[in-house]
């Protein structure tokens, strides 16, 4: 078990707030800046006093010690970057695992198999600082992941990745992670990354009020409200919903290929 639930919150910039994840879920939340989305995973998390208004599975989070709440979510924070930017890959994966009890030879295997995983083998005895953007962001995921949390928070973690191939890739590796039963909770200002992963949930934010939520295709239908809080709907979506308003086609399909052969056969 390793759902993650809010009841009734109300903490700027949230009112009587709630909303549920359940366990073994692959979830994005999308808004706008000023919806509440960093504020939203720091609840989450445990960094905000809620007043017992979170629970991890059926226990209010203020209830479970700190460090074993470390050992059950996972945070992935850029502003988190700032504390590892003067260690090398190696050193941080290996204070990652100093409150756990394994022996020398079982460390070892566990972070050459975390460098293999996340493809960055070479570059162990680099500085983060020396590291690009997409190198830091996949230290910051494998920082986490070597400490087997059953649940993963990550806070836009594209918003610097440019590369639309190296944003695949990092989402490849959360899915994986999903796939093995990970929970993941994953936030982003854009609609656009919903077409790179096979997201289970979608849910829209605005202004701390959860606005849409289901799944991702079914939200994405619902252009009039997304243009309206100024979020573009990604180019495929927006041109099937207005194909299937002149009854054109009959579903939301993204591949190019396969719309253009629906149209004309």
């Amino acid at each position: 078990m390793s759902s993650l639930a809010i009841d009734d919150l109300s903490l700027s910039p949230f009112k009587n707030f709630a909303i549920f994840f359940s366990n073994h879920s692959f979830n994005l939340i999308v808004g706008t800046s000023g919806s509440g989305k960093t504020r939203l995973l720091k609840a989450l998390a445990g960094l905000l006093k809620t007043q017992e208004k979170v629970r991890y599975n059926r226990t209010y989070i203020e209830k479970i010690s700190f460090s074993k709440l470390q050992g059950k979510i996972g945070l992935v924070f850029p502003e988190l970057l700032s504390s590892l930017s003067s260690f090398t890959v190696e050193d941080s994966l290996k204070n990652s695992l100093e409150s756990f009890s394994y022996e020398k030879k079982e460390q070892e295997e566990k972070i050459k198999n975390m460098l293999s995983f996340i493809n960055i083998t070479g570059k162990r005895k680099k500085y983060i600082k020396d590291l690009s953007a997409f190198e830091q962001l996949k230290i910051l995921f494998a920082v986490e992941l070597i400490k087997e949390p059953e649940v993963l928070l990550l806070d836009e973690p594209l918003k610097k990745i440019v590369s639309k191939e190296e944003k695949k890739s990092f989402l490849k590796l959360l899915e994986h992670c999903y796939q093995k039963g990970l929970t993941i909770i994953m936030t982003s200002s854009s609609l656009e990354d919903t077409m790179l992963s096979s997201f289970t949930q979608l849910y829209i934010l605005d202004h701390g009020n959860l606005i849409l939520k289901g799944e991702p295709l079914e939200v994405l239908k619902k252009d009039s409200i997304l243009n309206k809080l100024g979020l573009k709907i990604p180019f495929m979506v927006d041109l099937c919903v207005k194909l299937e308003y002149y009854k054109m086609v009959d579903e939301i399909i993204l591949e190019e290929e396969k719309l253009i052969d629906k149209i004309w056969n």
